[in-house]
């Protein structure tokens, strides 16, 4: 039996270094990094900083950074923040943080930009509370699972036409590199 246990941080300095291997050993988007946080906290404002953290045996398993403000949560994001989530090892961890942070703020809590994985998960968890789910942003990247050639003869011809166009307008503006 693991012995868990959450802890509330009010700056990113006092977790930085053990988010940090958390999100590289868990392969966590670039912008769900102490970094980004410690950056987007200084440019937009500190002021009700938390990080729910998920401890499992003294090591961190889950961090989930949000905006504590006049009695509501709200994701510590903005349009500079395409896509946004708590770092955890699991499922179960990424659950207790949203336990967490509901047992801690229950009236009201406004996520932005939340990665859809999570968004479904919490939604599940908090049931049968209100809950409501509406897509603001996707995030301006296409998943490829299988090599580029492949990916790029199945999009329709129409498609590979217009890009093929745009790109000699942007080759005769200067050079492009991808």
């Amino acid at each position: 039996s693991r012995e868990e246990e959450i802890e509330i941080h009010t700056r990113v300095a006092t977790l930085a270094a053990e988010w940090h291997e958390l999100a590289l050993r868990v392969g966590a988007y670039p912008l769900d990094r102490p970094g980004w946080f410690e950056c987007w906290l200084e440019a937009f404002g500190a002021d009700g900083f938390e990080a729910v953290a998920l401890r499992r045996d003294r090591r961190l398993a889950a961090v989930f950074p949000v905006i504590v403000k006049r009695g509501m949560v709200s994701s510590p994001t903005n349009w500079h923040t395409p896509l946004f989530g708590p770092v955890a090892e699991d499922g179960e961890a990424r659950l207790a943080t949203f336990a967490a942070l509901r047992r801690r703020h229950p009236r009201r809590i406004d996520l932005s930009f939340l990665d859809p994985v999570a968004a479904n998960q919490m939604q599940a968890a908090w049931a049968p509370a209100p809950a409501s789910c509406r897509t603001v942003h996707d995030s301006p990247y296409v998943a490829i699972d299988q090599d580029w050639e492949t990916y790029w003869q199945g999009l329709s011809k129409n498609l590979r036409s217009s890009v093929r166009r745009r790109r000699k307008g942007l080759d005769k503006k200067g050079t492009v590199t991808i």
